[in-house]
């Protein structure tokens, strides 16, 4: 049924727990918090859903009316926030929900809209990501809509409300906008590191940068945000065959590697692994060790390494950067007239290009992948098709990946 759910089972992790979300129409997108005690489920009859997990015994705490069209995802904001979260629906809106515990459970009004956003290119948002500097306690929101344009938002931090005020970080085309009637594939997420690896950091690049990546497309590509508070293009990821339907930044674990994986038309998962040219040498010729940062090269050397500007950086130490740059001025108000980021003029010593490779295609999953998500510290790659079943891949001592386990439908 197209409102029911499965989920993995607590006590057997290959089996898995069905149960009705009691949705009307089709289910489009189901988000855990953090500590997987809560899930959240949207749906194309305009709905959202909230259900409490003991073991495996769920309990709704409400449902609601979130946006006039499809609901098209749903993620939670991080916990430490409190209980909110975003969703884009097929209205042209992103909204974010924060719930109310004084309402009665089951009212219909525990979660409340605190901030609306219309899509400033008046097509619909295809995909959200949702990124919580816990450092800085900001939270910032990348949102791409059908015609290739990508915002990021940002948070006004600071109480009693931190989630209800936002300010507009940078916008701009990630390629040129689909045809009329074509099928278009776009997905972004944030990398969720809270620091860029001590690689990038030796690079030049400043310890404040946004990373992320989005599909575009028969491709994908990754952004990081230079001294200036702008993305700039940092790698492509190519050789697909067809519109690539979903993209996964692992957790690096300070690997000093990049790897990412994509699932395409194609029917092929691929993982590539996206590095610094030349890191090595930069480590060598600076003569700084000593603190604290891991350095790990692609051949397995390492040392330890302080963060340091890299051989004729013109940088001022006083330059500002990340939120600082933003209150001494930068404006993020108002739309970016910028309308490509596929040709970005490399000026700053703080912007890095990285170099992306292809180093594993998994083609043993029968039929259409939809989706693939890495699980905790990068260690196995999750896919899911339309042949109903998850399966788990680990790489192997070769570089490939096989499978590791299958969850089948009830």
């Amino acid at each position: 049924m197209p409102h029911s759910l499965e989920v993995p089972d607590v006590d057997e992790p290959n089996e898995v727990v069905s149960f009705d979300s009691g949705h009307r129409d089709l289910v489009q997108g189901v988000s855990y918090n953090l500590y997987g005690t809560r899930i959240l489920v949207c749906s194309a009859d305009h709905r959202i859903k909230v259900f409490d997990r003991e073991g495996d015994k769920f309990s709704l705490v409400d449902t609601w009316k979130a946006h006039d069209a499809e609901v098209i995802e749903a993620q939670w904001v991080a916990t430490t926030i409190g209980h909110a979260l975003g969703s884009i629906g097929d209205d042209l809106r992103f909204k974010v929900w924060r719930e109310d515990i004084y309402e009665a459970p089951l009212s219909g009004r525990r979660f409340k809209c605190i901030f609306s956003f219309h899509s400033p290119s008046a097509s619909p948002f295809e995909s959200l990501s949702i990124k919580t500097s816990n450092s800085l306690n900001i939270t910032y929101v990348a949102l791409i809509s059908r015609n290739a344009r990508l915002t990021v938002l940002e948070s006004n931090s600071g109480p009693p409300e931190p989630l209800a005020s936002w300010t507009r970080f940078d916008e701009f085309q990630v390629c040129n906008p689909p045809h009329r009637g074509d099928e278009t594939a776009f997905r972004v997420q944030f990398c969720m590191d809270d620091t860029p690896e001590a690689n990038l950091l030796v690079a030049g690049v400043n310890e404040d940068a946004l990373s992320l990546v989005t599909t575009a497309m028969d491709t994908a590509k990754i952004f990081r945000t230079n001294l200036n508070r702008n993305f700039y293009q940092v790698a492509e990821l190519a050789g697909h065959r067809g519109l690539v339907r979903d993209v996964c930044w692992a957790d690096n674990a300070g690997t000093g590697v990049d790897t990412l994986a994509t699932t395409c038309k194609d029917g092929v998962i691929r993982v590539f692994e996206v590095t610094v040219p030349g890191a090595l040498d930069l480590v060598e010729k600076s003569g700084a060790y000593a603190k604290g940062i891991d350095f790990v090269s692609r051949d397995g050397r390492s040392s330890n390494l302080v963060s340091f500007n890299p051989p004729n950086d013109t940088r001022a130490t006083s330059a500002l950067s990340g939120i600082g740059a933003g209150l001494a001025g930068v404006s993020n108000i108002g739309y970016n007239t910028r309308e490509s980021k596929a040709d970005s003029v490399y000026t700053g010593p703080d912007e890095v290009r990285q170099i992306a490779k292809i180093v594993a295609e998994i083609r043993e999953h029968p039929g259409a992948v939809w989706r693939v998500k890495w699980t905790e510290f990068g260690r196995e790659l999750v896919s899911a098709g339309d042949d109903g079943t998850m399966r788990v891949w680990k790489r192997a001592i070769d570089g490939t990946f096989k499978e590791y386990t299958e969850i089948l439908p009830e």
